[in-house]
């Protein structure tokens, strides 16, 4: 046994599985189609092959990554619809497809997921199981592959040898930061498609299952998949689908175990550890990254990073909505609501022009609505006038919504490599143009006729840096007071005005989020940009705040100053940028409220301080290259 992580190699590992379990090398090759590779998978009991050509045939062996049951289920949910119409028809169409067409059409099978049996382990673990989260790898011995090795290989084998640990076994899961991620979950009414779906939503690999009373059963992943060989099992409910076959048990901890007692329960039962409250009901789970990335004592540093790098683990859909310049904005404004998102990249003649956003458009009305009626609303009048409804405006709306794509001034027009540094991505594009979200391409350098892989936003690079908190450095466990975000001036709205009038007030001041207040100043709720998702006309602009964002369906049966509003994210100026970061990625909010203690907004730390703050001078060495 080595004497430390550092002197590990891959094939320590792979020998250790192999005596332990004595699992032998299958896989399939490109022309196979997913139905024999769901055959594969059944007979070997595994929920993931490598895709191989000329296997064992020296220099001429080709790996093209690997291909994993849930791949075949995205797939085929994505093209069955949201509801799931028509799934079993749709299953049987894609099993008939060859593998090649998967990576073809939707880039599933990532071809960096390899190592060699002479790798160093620790470097292996740091980049490839915790930087790009691969789950699983394929190890090869010279050019032929010979292994599969999973996160939970890692851990099991770490688990035989606690000692490796060092002064780290005995520390608490708690005070390294790895019970703070919500546990998503379904109940037992729920289908296994469902809950197969909501991992993936939530960017994880598992959901918990809820009895009736709400207490932790089991879990749903990709194993649950393991020997199950009707895929149209999954649109029974969990129940019903346990009866046939059984679910896993979760694995529960409590929240002052350490994190040798943590390794020795992940590794042999393959599953992440949940913390439950006294009533068995879940609090936090400890994804293995997360687990992994405690033990090599690093995830990511900024020297490193790179766009593509966040965007993996953003886990985008595999298709980006574009819109060409001939939709008209009303045609736009459906198209997004329909989609549920806020922006997407706009094309003409299938060259890319800059992003359409859905503050763009209502910025457009509000100019158009003032210029006709009333004039500029001023950023010192905010408390004033402000807009109000009249019969005119109609016609406005009409006109607005008529008019095209084309004659948009577009919030964001550059297009980032994804090989770029996200120093230099947030220092010279970001923050400079005041973006919040950016087109990105797979060319370096892009070109005009570069093609839009995907979409890199502020909360994408929020979310990575709460996955990986350690890059923040001593940054991370300063206080907002003491990084200088109080600063920033507060725009309120009362719970009384009218959305178009908070918008307008939003446009004028370039802000995207604002408080809203009662008639003592005390905090209620707010409104931001993410308000307009899913809206499709204007007309609903016109109702109060506290109508239009009520929680009850009913709101009209309550007094104004009664209805159940939700409310924003907030803090005090003592919670440190950690813990403040890791809350808005939580939450998928662009910024925090400052409070008193009477609940007065005093101030507001939004991602763009954040990220300011990490690229000023003082904070360089985050980023720099080392030499």
């Amino acid at each position: 046994m080595a004497k430390s992580l550092a002197d590990l190699k891959v094939q320590d590992v792979v020998t250790f599985v192999q005596k332990a379990r004595g699992v032998k090398m299958c896989y399939i090759v490109p022309e196979d189609t997913l139905k024999q590779a769901v055959k594969v998978m059944v007979e070997n009991e595994v929920c993931a092959l490598p895709v191989l050509e000329n296997h064992g045939q020296g220099e001429k062996e080709k790996y093209f990554g690997m291909i994993s049951i849930t791949d075949v289920v995205q797939v085929t949910s994505e093209l069955a619809g949201p509801k799931g119409e028509g799934f079993g028809e749709t299953m049987a169409a894609v099993l008939e497809r060859k593998v090649s067409e998967l990576q073809e059409e939707y880039h599933l099978l990532p071809e960096n997921n390899k190592a060699k049996v002479s790798d160093n382990l620790m470097d292996v673990v740091r980049n490839g199981f915790v930087r790009p989260n691969y789950f699983r790898m394929a190890v090869f011995d010279g050019e032929k592959a010979t292994a599969l090795l999973s996160q939970n290989d890692v851990v099991e084998f770490i688990a035989q040898s606690p000692d490796l640990l060092g002064v780290k076994a005995t520390c608490p899961i708690s005070k390294l930061g790895m019970a703070s991620a919500k546990a998503a979950s379904v109940k037992e009414t729920d289908t296994v498609l469902n809950a197969l779906a909501l991992a993936r939503a939530q960017g994880q690999r598992e959901v918990g299952v809820l009895d009736a009373a709400g207490k932790l059963v089991g879990i749903i992943n990709a194993g649950t998949l393991e020997g199950v060989a009707d895929l149209s099992t999954l649109l029974l409910s969990i129940s019903e689908f346990k009866a046939k076959h059984p679910i896993a048990e979760p694995v529960i901890v409590s929240s002052r175990a350490t994190l040798s007692e943590v390794v020795a329960v992940v590794g042999p039962a393959a599953r992440r550890v949940y913390v439950v409250d006294e009533q068995g009901m879940p609090e936090f789970f400890m994804p293995t990254e997360d687990v992994l990335r405690n033990i090599v004592n690093s995830g990511w540093e900024f020297n490193n990073v790179t766009v593509a790098d966040v965007c993996k683990i953003a886990h985008h859909p595999i298709q980006v909505l574009t819109m060409n310049t001939e939709k008209t904005l009303g045609e736009a404004m459906k198209e997004l609501a329909e989609h549920s998102v806020l922006t997407a990249p706009v094309l003409r003649g299938g060259k890319y022009v800059g992003m359409v956003d859905a503050f763009d458009i209502l910025s457009e009305l509000i100019a158009c609505l003032e210029d006709r009626q009333r004039g500029t609303l001023k950023e010192d009048d905010h408390k004033a006038g402000g807009y109000q409804y009249s019969i005119g405006d109609k016609e406005v709306f009409t006109e607005v919504s008529g008019r095209i794509l084309e004659n948009l001034n577009y919030s964001s027009k550059d297009l980032l490599p994804g090989d770029m540094t996200l120093h230099n991505a947030i220092a010279t594009v970001f923050l400079p143009n005041r973006y919040h979200r950016v087109s990105v391409t797979k060319d370096s350098p892009p070109t005009k006729e570069s093609k839009v892989s995907d979409i890199l936003s502020q909360r994408d690079i929020a979310k990575f840096l709460s996955q990986f908190p350690d890059i923040l450095g001593d940054r991370g466990e300063k206080s907002i007071e003491e990084l200088g975000f109080l600063s920033r001036r507060v725009h309120t709205v009362n719970y009384r005005d009218s959305m178009m009038k908070a918008f307008q007030i939003m446009y004028h001041s370039t802000s995207r989020a604002m408080p809203v207040v009662n008639g003592k100043g005390k905090l209620v709720s707010s409104i931001s940009i993410g308000d307009l998702k899913g809206l499709n006309n204007f007309y609903h602009l016109r109702l109060m705040v506290c109508f239009a964002k009520s929680q009850v369906d009913n709101p009209e049966d309550y007094a104004p100053d009664q209805i159940p509003l939700p409310m924003p994210l907030y803090c005090t100026k003592d919670e440190s940028l950690s813990s403040v970061l890791k809350n808005m990625s939580v939450h998928l909010n662009r910024s925090v409220y400052v409070v008193d203690d009477q609940m007065h907004p005093i101030s507001e730390v939004t991602l763009t301080d954040i990220f300011k703050s990490l690229v000023k001078p003082g904070a360089d060495q985050l980023f720099k290259s080392k030499h």
